[in-house]
């Protein structure tokens, strides 16, 4: 042990000292007790390096309990702030019993509490972390690591005191020396050899250990877990060693489960994403291929409804249209929460008028409501902003679906929409949907707002609906910074409160107005590329209706082949074709067109109604985009872009 050999030289060359100044016993006795001074800084200064070490090894243990949420880890960290504590009072008591004539343990002592304390502190949350794991474990590991802001102040400290000790003794060795001269060479001898051999045994057991520990524990902090450090002996430096080389070994394996666990979290990540790409595929592709049929059977009825129909059959084809405008709105409401949940939904702020707003959804709505024998009722406040920043469209589509579902679910009474202002200086918009119907049974309440939830299933089937009406306004409020509650009157029926920041601003410049669509007959000859046969009568049906003429190409290869022998004044393309699809025999016009030959018109002519077909059909070269299925006075509005009107 370094201490028992400490105290055999001390003893050793006391008595050589004893021998050989007998007469000089006072002063030997004097010199002595500069000896054990010198001896009782050596146990301060171990103490002092105790207490540092063990402040490094509880902040290692606190920081690997909060990352790793580890009672093992918190266990030893409060036992090494324990011992720290401990070793901080045994200097306390030392200082009690010897004083302090330099002046400098006060001020040490007190940074040392102050380290002590602020390193308490922040070990304090993983006290409990047996029960919970520590919230914010980054912000709590770096409070941790901030007890090394005062190191420097400290070690200056300790330095200071280093240099007045040595002084002190110094200087106290210097005036006993001058007692004699006969007794000065021996003590001088004496003397020397004691401080080379504790210098040397401190420089060999002490000093370079502990440099060796603060250059591995720089290496630990920067992050290299792999070092260790040479343990010299089994006293205290030497447990000390063990013990970081145990706290390296310990982090080394923690960092490599936490990269296992990383390499796993990113692995699910990667399979998760590709299960949602998966998804959205699906849905897109069902999509597709519900819209297909769906557009022959709209367009049939369309057609049909123009035509000479008796009561009864104008009854059955209204039936028939109204069916595929409901499947229709389930369609694209499964479209809508697949773009929601992929967050893919898309979000376009511009100037909205809010009573215009307001007066359009109730228009569409009252014909319903009257049928229904309901009274809808708006009020707008006058607070409210006549002109705000926000999605216009989305908006429309979410007070729809409340009045939707209010007309809906009311048997008899009053519907009203209002829209006020709320907020710190009137910056939130709400519109509230309230009703006299049944209201929300209290289960129902927190699950409303589910996918294909419906407050109560005896209602859902006397109603219909699919329940994702809700979902899609609920999320479309929150994709706009915004919120969607419902809850139950007192006086009885539902209330939807729907809260949007909403930027008051001024109406848009006016422009010119756009030209109506024409009611004429156009003037054209069109090829219709198109696979489906019913979709190809339809649509040659159409355009008989508006006034052109036709040719029929069963896929996009075919469609090349004709384009090569004479031109036409539109063209409609269909995306999805077997052999040659609609992307790539635009490309291949496209690139006849380069060659030589007059540029064709395209419109695209499919059944993908996703944001990334309308931009797969435009970078492919296509001049316009027309998703089905879709109506003559549809057909019509996007032909008066290309083709002249006749005359």
């Amino acid at each position: 042990m370094l201490r028992t050999r400490v105290s055999a030289i001390s003893i050793g060359v006391a008595f050589v000292i004893i021998v050989l100044e007998l007469s000089g016993l006072w002063a030997g006795r004097q010199l002595e007790r500069a000896m054990q001074s010198s001896l009782a800084w050596g146990q301060e200064s171990t103490l002092s390096l105790e207490f540092d070490g063990l402040l490094v090894r509880a902040a290692g243990e606190g920081v690997s309990a909060i990352l790793t949420s580890s009672p093992e880890f918190a266990e030893e960290s409060a036992k090494a702030i324990a011992a720290a504590g401990e070793r901080l009072r045994a200097l306390e008591a030392r200082d009690w019993a010897q004083g302090d004539e330099t002046g400098l343990r006060a001020p040490l002592r007190a940074l040392q509490n102050k380290i002590l304390s602020r390193l308490e502190a922040a070990l304090r949350p993983i006290e409990e972390i047996s029960a919970a794991p520590v919230e914010a474990p980054l912000e709590a590991a770096e409070a941790v690591y901030a007890y090394e802001e005062d190191l420097d102040r400290l070690r200056e400290l300790v330095a200071g005191l280093e240099q007045a000790m040595a002084a002190s003794i110094g200087a106290e060795v210097d005036r006993w020396r001058s007692i004699g001269d006969l007794l000065a060479a021996a003590r001088l001898l004496a003397l020397t050899s004691l401080v080379v051999v504790l210098t040397h045994l401190l420089q060999r057991r002490v000093v370079a250990p502990l440099s060796d520990l603060s250059a591995a524990a720089q290496k630990v902090s920067c992050g290299d877990f792999t070092t260790k450090v040479v343990v010299a002996g089994d006293g205290e430096i030497g447990r000390l060693q063990q013990d970081f080389n145990g706290m390296t070994a310990r982090l080394d394996e923690y960092c490599e489960e936490a990269r296992d666990r990383e390499a796993s979290l990113r692995d699910a990540l990667e399979r998760a994403e590709a299960a949602n790409a998966a998804k959205s595929a699906f849905v897109a592709s069902v999509s597709h291929e519900l819209r297909t049929p769906m557009h022959g059977v709209m367009g049939t009825a369309d057609m049909l409804l123009r035509g000479g129909l008796d009561e009864a059959a104008r009854r059955g084809v209204m039936t028939i249209r109204s069916s595929s405008e409901a499947l229709l709105t389930i369609i694209n409401d499964v479209l809508d929460l697949s773009r929601l949940e992929a967050g893919r939904m898309e979000i376009q702020f511009a100037p909205v008028c809010l009573r215009g707003l307001v007066a359009e959804c109730a228009a569409l709505v009252a014909s319903r409501a009257s049928q229904r024998g309901l009274r809808l009722e708006t009020q707008v406040d006058d607070a409210a902003p006549e002109w705000f920043v926000g999605d216009g469209g989305r908006v429309r589509q979410i007070l729809m679906n409340l009045l939707g579902n209010a007309t809906k679910f009311t048997e008899c009474g009053v519907i009203e929409l209002s829209v006020g202002v709320s907020g710190p200086q009137g910056g939130l918009l709400r519109f509230e949907v309230t009703d006299t119907g049944p209201g929300i049974p209290e289960e129902a309440v927190a699950r409303i707002f589910q996918p294909f939830e419906q407050a109560d299933s005896s209602i859902a089937r006397q109603h219909g609906g699919t329940g994702l009406g809700l979902a899609i306004s609920s999320r479309l409020a929150h994709a706009m910074g915004g919120d969607l509650i419902a809850q139950n009157r007192p006086q009885g029926g539902a209330q939807f409160l729907l809260t949007l920041p909403a930027t008051p601003c001024d109406a848009p410049e006016t422009t010119a107005a756009a030209p109506g669509i024409p009611e004429g007959e156009f003037r054209g000859h069109v090829l219709v590329v198109e696979d489906h046969p019913v979709n190809q009568a339809l649509a040659e049906a159409m355009l008989a209706e508006l006034g052109c003429t036709c040719e029929l190409a069963g896929d996009g290869a075919v469609a090349i082949e004709v384009l090569a022998a004479r031109n036409f004044d539109l063209i409609l393309m269909d995306c999805q074709m077997p052999n040659v699809d609609g992307f790539t025999a635009t490309r291949a016009i496209r690139a006849s067109e380069v060659e030589g030959g007059s540029r064709q018109t395209i419109i695209a002519m499919t059944a993908g109604a996703m944001q990334h077909d309308r931009e797969a059909a435009l970078a492919s070269g296509m001049d316009d985009f027309l998703a089905k299925p879709f109506t003559l006075d549809q057909m019509r509005e996007v032909l008066s872009h290309w083709l002249p009107v006749r005359v």
